[in-house]
């Protein structure tokens, strides 16, 4: 079976992406190796089965040249503010125009015909001057110690977080408001012009950041007036809003100010009882300027999918290395009422989509394992979910449609006792002494048996098996067929209505622009 990277059209922002497969790698241990306190903790593994040669460049890859999506659709985000008038859209389409005067829902306020810039060089410059003035009002330069630096980009955040205008743009931030997603934009914006790689994060209820300062990723929230002064751990002292601590550290209950001095207790419970449980979700898409429900202009002319929402990366063990490189035993977060099960490669977002595996094809998920027994807390046993849709494709019979399955090389049972069929899910039992200790590991599911009659495109043994963008490049090749000329995935993207991926799967029609 020869194997080669999927890729998709993953939106009007991002252009063309590989993906990768939902298919989970699970290990169970005898139990989790700590849980941190009180009655929500989370219980988590210590630096488990991490895959050690993964990286990522975090560091901005957009400058002041960068071509926006004025000019190009899959270029960086541009505020209303620097687009002529006329083409930033209609910003009573948005739910909060409403709480806005007339006045303040304008756009153009930064563009000049006669200036010589773009959309993207108007929003740069509007950042950096931002950037000058913070610093010069702080008594800082650019050479002062980064983490004041840092601080002073907070507390220009925090200065803008309230009401939400209908463009969350940095810039139109910077001029106006926004409560979390639009202040957390800002923040990441206000440090990549002034040097700083940093990045969104988000989970179900707020978005946040984290900010690399030289050493190690920093933990950064937003927070409004009274969230300053109701979480300070003085009546004439400001609540923290930069941590000594990346997010996953938050979570388990390890956070501290930024001097390294432990939170208040109403602090630290808003991260270690108050945020969602397995989350987060980091966002690729700020290293490139594309922001979380950005767009151009103030409406939201484009779908989120299509503006690029939901290219995230969930740290786990395959990637936590390109996510936190600089943590020697990092946290790996197990999911309530699972306590005892590490995930190696669980989703990474919420934008997804489908591909069609047949016969004649296959499917390899890579994986890295560690020790399987230290003498403390060893493997019990390993499993590997194949997420699939259940609107096709949901019937699986081995015998029938030829399939074969393979761990390292070695073909495994598919007996009905060695495997579980659940609506959208398949679990493969894998046997844990078959494993390969501090190293790559492969599953893999295909089929090598032909259909005897007309091949249509809806056939009894196709699985439809849920993908998502394999934004930080983590995934090895892995969708195949000795008949590539028949299946290798073809993508035109269309003048107007639905594009069509072309994997001998007719039935998959895909909006424009996921």
């Amino acid at each position: 079976m020869n194997y080669h990277n999927y890729q998709k059209w993953a939106g009007e922002c991002f252009g063309s992406l590989d993906w990768a497969p939902h298919w989970e790698i699970i290990l169970t241990h005898d139990r989790p190796d700590g849980r941190s306190e009180g009655e929500f903790g989370r219980s988590y593994f210590v630096n488990r089965h991490v895959r050690p040669d993964v990286d990522f460049n975090w560091e901005g890859m957009i400058t002041r040249e960068s071509v926006g999506m004025d000019v190009d659709p899959s270029g960086v985000h541009v505020s209303g503010a620097a687009v002529p008038p006329g083409t930033g859209g209609d910003p009573m389409a948005d739910i909060f125009a409403y709480k806005w005067p007339k006045e303040a829902l304008r756009e153009s306020q930064i563009y000049d015909a006669n200036d010589g810039k773009t959309a993207h060089q108007r929003d740069w410059d509007v950042i950096s001057d931002a950037v000058d003035k913070a610093y010069r009002d702080a008594g800082l330069t650019s050479e002062s110690p980064a983490m004041d630096r840092i601080q002073t980009l907070v507390d220009l955040q925090n200065e803008h977080k309230g009401e939400v205008h209908p463009s969350r743009h940095p810039v139109d931030t910077l001029l106006h408001s926004s409560y979390c997603t639009g202040a957390a934009n800002l923040f990441v914006a206000l440090c990549m012009v002034a040097g700083f790689p940093a990045r969104t994060l988000n989970n179900a209820i707020h978005s946040m950041s984290e900010v690399w300062n030289g050493d190690k990723w920093l933990f950064v929230d937003n927070l409004t007036d009274g969230q300053l002064v109701d979480l300070a751990p003085t009546p004439n002292r400001k609540a923290e809003a930069i941590f000594h601590h990346n997010y996953i550290q938050m979570l388990t209950g390890m956070g501290a100010c930024a001097d390294g001095t432990p939170l208040q207790a109403a602090h630290a419970t808003r991260y270690s009882e108050e945020q969602p449980y397995f989350e987060p979700y980091i966002n690729l898409g700020t290293r490139d300027w594309r922001f979380n429900h950005g767009r151009m202009g103030l409406s939201p002319s484009l779908p989120p999918k299509e503006a690029g929402v939901g290219l995230f990366a969930l740290p786990c063990p395959d990637n936590i290395r390109a996510i936190y490189p600089e943590w020697d035993e990092p946290l790996l977060l197990s999911r309530s009422g699972r306590e005892a099960e590490l995930s190696l490669t669980p989703r990474q977002g919420w934008l997804d989509s489908v591909v069609r595996v047949d016969r004649r094809l296959g499917i390899r998920k890579s994986f890295h394992v560690g020790d399987l027994d230290d003498g403390i807390n060893p493997v019990k046993s390993a499993r590997a979910d194949l997420h699939i849709s259940d609107s096709i494709g949901t019937e699986f019979n081995a015998s029938r449609g030829g399939w074969i399955l393979q761990l390292n090389g070695r073909t495994l049972s598919l007996e009905k006792k060695a495997l579980t069929q659940h609506a959208g899910l398949l679990s493969f039992d894998l046997p844990v002494q078959y494993l390969q200790e501090n190293a790559m590991n492969k599953v893999e599911l295909y089929s090598e048996k032909s259909y005897a009659g007309l091949h249509r495109y809806r056939m009894p043994d196709t699985l439809a098996v849920h993908i998502y963008p394999d934004g930080l490049g983590t995934e090895l090749p892995w969708y195949g067929s000795d008949e590539e000329g028949l299946y290798l995935g073809a993508y035109e993207k269309p003048e107007t209505g639905p594009s069509v991926c072309n994997i001998h799967s007719g039935w998959k029609m895909v909006p424009t622009g996921i």
